[in-house]
């Protein structure tokens, strides 16, 4: 993580939203480093990686999204156009959440937050999504 000064006293900010400023500041810089060290979102040439984070201040965590595509700049016939895969991970402690596939006509999805890690990829594609999009407290 950077080694820089966050302060709450910042002007025309009240405190939950300096509160949620620095948190979000924090887990993008958590979700920077897994990139730069190659923890996280590593493809091969046939794709492509896309890496957003999120704080989510409902459930109080930070998440790294792997979202992998095909690359169409690259001539590989045995990945299909519609190849896709979503990653949902805690960023503090790397552990995957949520996963879900589609490689030409096989979808899947696994929640590993519970017992029953089976699912569908449109039922996990939901819960990431939610996951990736709340902000409100």
């Amino acid at each position: 993580m950077h080694n820089q000064k966050l302060h709450l006293s910042q002007p025309g900010l009240d405190y939950h939203q300096r509160r949620f400023s620095i948190l979000r500041t924090k887990c993008q810089a958590i979700v920077d480093k897994d990139v730069e060290d190659l923890a996280i979102g590593i493809v091969g040439n046939a794709l492509r990686a896309d890496i957003k984070s999120h704080y989510n201040p409902i459930t109080n965590h930070c998440y790294a999204l792997v979202d992998v595509t095909k690359n169409f700049g690259y001539n590989w016939p045995k990945t299909p156009n519609n190849y896709r895969s979503l990653a949902l991970y805690d960023a503090q402690t790397r552990d995957i959440l949520l996963s879900a596939s589609q490689e030409g006509d096989a979808k899947s999805g696994n929640d590993f937050r519970g017992n029953n890690i089976f699912s569908t990829y449109e039922k996990v594609s939901d819960q990431i999504h939610i996951l990736m999009t709340q902000e409100d407290e």
